[in-house]
């Protein structure tokens, strides 16, 4: 086939309509995460792509119907099943990371078309993990011979939780947008503290395989046992509802977050360092009395420690004449050569914690002698901190021990088990005020309510602009402010000892399964091939 002859392929009726297809069940399933929370997508959106892989499912120009099931459009090379794939991904990405636009554009200097091509950059970039995942399920799929359906129904759930991981951990993670997080308010929450967020997308995609068994298996037998394996998932999720993996300790302790909701774009001007520390000060005045531990946002004192080391001093005297804990964020500068984006407690119970995990090229630099006019475009204030180092002790706090976390590290499900696991409640302090009224700061705060379901530890998040909280060992909501206002929240909850089966375990048991189902599927597939 020509050149010419290819791009007329793919402006066909045909192929648009399988282009489409994949751009708005991509963008559907965005909905699946906050601030939507609509489950179904999270389901059905899966399964049409897996329909599109398998060429049975297509938007469909002469009949005007949308949905064709059992409509042969057999795609009939590997590029035309990642270039769907990728499509699909494309969409998804777009629609639930497009927030990241906000940040460039109104804070940096790279403007609105600036923001826009970053934002094209990452989506098409994260998209590459699912044409992946769609190139290997079409070329399985398609030397399968008879048992095509069976083998990509095992198939599909393992490559999409491995491309997951992948995506989650290769050149540094980006373990957002993961499928098993939009369960956190339905039943199957109740199995994030046995297999994680991985081990429910998983479960998730297994029931779209399934569900694609159902409506494709040209035999009754495969058809039932599509459907009682469905309904034995949801019997599992419904027995471990309800189920508390991790034990009560003998007393509550009383929280507050303070949200001082300063705007991005004043937090840092020197004139507004001192009504800024005024403000969280005396919004945290009356809580001395009534709460065990105060919580302050990331940077919440907008300034290097040693600038300001007298006035944290101050607050240490204060805190331990009341016997109370103080934490909050500020930019240590050690010896004022390394600077680290680090957690504070102030009190009888001192304690630092620095920031492991950083964003590149928002917090940290690799190979700068390239980049480094890079961070003046995307307008990264603190873009130069170092690495805290791994197996920092939790905090002491209020008779109990706190794992801290900052920001995006609580995205990392492996980062929040190795702190849950020495600890008995999370900290986690952010600032979300560069995303604006985007839905990014929806998604973080569910991903927060994931780890506290996970770990089976409550979770205390403070943040700059919203949405803060006092979460509950199985995800629940105690206490929230609301976005964009001055407020404090102040809940009870009481600290939890032991650890949930994920923590003891993480996602090897996922990853195991799905590695052995791959090179099962892929092997089995081959030597059909060259049976046949």
């Amino acid at each position: 086939m020509s050149r010419i002859d290819r791009i007329k392929a793919m402006f066909s009726r045909r192929m648009l309509g399988m282009q489409l297809t994949a751009v708005v069940f991509g963008l559907f399933n965005v909905t699946s995460y906050a601030p939507f929370g609509i489950f179904i997508f999270s389901i059905v959106s899966p399964l049409i792509l897996l329909m599109i892989l398998t060429g049975r499912t297509t938007i469909n120009f002469d009949k005007k119907q949308l949905i064709v099931f059992r409509k042969k459009e057999q795609i009939t090379s590997g590029k035309v099943a990642f270039y769907l794939s990728w499509l699909y991904g494309f969409a998804f990405f777009l629609g639930g990371v497009h927030w990241i636009y906000v940040s460039i554009s109104q804070y940096g200097s790279a403007g609105a078309l600036g923001g826009i091509a970053v934002v094209l950059f990452l989506s098409a970039a994260l998209a590459i993990y699912t044409g992946l995942a769609g190139l290997i399920l079409w070329k399985v799929y398609s030397k399968s011979g008879h048992s095509h359906i069976l083998i990509t129904a095992l198939l599909f759930p393992a490559i999409w939780v491995l491309m997951e991981l992948a995506r989650s951990y290769l050149f540094t993670g980006f373990p957002w947008l993961i499928l098993g997080n939009s369960v956190i308010d339905g039943q199957f929450a109740a199995l994030l503290p046995v297999v994680g967020s991985y081990g429910v997308s998983f479960i998730l995609i297994s029931i779209v395989s399934s569900l694609f068994v159902l409506l494709i298996a040209e035999t009754k037998i495969a058809r039932a046992v599509a459907i009682i394996f469905i309904m034995a998932i949801f019997l599992v999720a419904k027995n471990f509802s309800g189920i508390l993996w991790t034990k009560g300790l003998d007393k509550k302790i009383t929280a507050s977050v303070v949200q001082g909701n300063i705007a991005q774009d004043e937090k840092w001007k020197l004139e507004n360092r001192i009504p800024t520390i005024e403000l969280y000060y005396n919004l945290s005045e009356p809580l001395w009395k009534t709460s065990d531990v105060i919580v302050w946002p990331e940077t919440a004192i907008p300034s290097f420690y040693t600038l300001v080391e007298e006035y944290v001093f101050y607050l240490s005297q204060k805190a331990s004449a009341e016997d109370k804990a103080l934490i909050f964020g500020i930019i240590n500068n050690v010896d004022h050569t390394v600077f680290y984006n680090s957690v504070m407690q102030v009190g009888k119970n001192t304690g630092e914690y620095r920031k492991q995990h950083l964003v590149m090229f928002g917090e940290y630099l690799p190979l700068r002698q390239f980049f480094s006019d890079f961070l003046d475009f995307l307008g990264a204030p603190m873009s130069d901190l170092a690495h805290g180092k791994t197996g920092q002790p939790p905090f002491e706090t209020a008779g109990y021990k706190a794992g801290v976390s900052v920001c995006f590290e609580i995205a990392f499900s492996g980062l929040i088990n190795n702190m849950a696991g020495n600890s008995n409640f999370l900290v986690n302090i952010s600032n979300d005020g560069w995303f604006g009224t985007s839905i990014g700061p929806h998604q973080h705060f569910q991903i927060a309510r994931v780890r506290a379901a996970e770990t089976g530890k409550p979770l205390i998040r403070s943040t700059n602009t919203g949405i803060s909280a006092i979460i509950d060992a199985d995800g629940a909501v105690i206490k929230r402010t609301k976005q964009f206002e001055q407020e404090v929240a102040t809940a009870s909850f009481m600290p939890r000892a032991g650890n949930t089966p994920y923590v003891e375990y993480g996602d090897l048991p996922v990853l195991i399964l799905s590695l052995t189902i791959f090179i099962l599927t892929v092997t089995i597939s081959y030597k059909r091939k060259k049976s046949g």
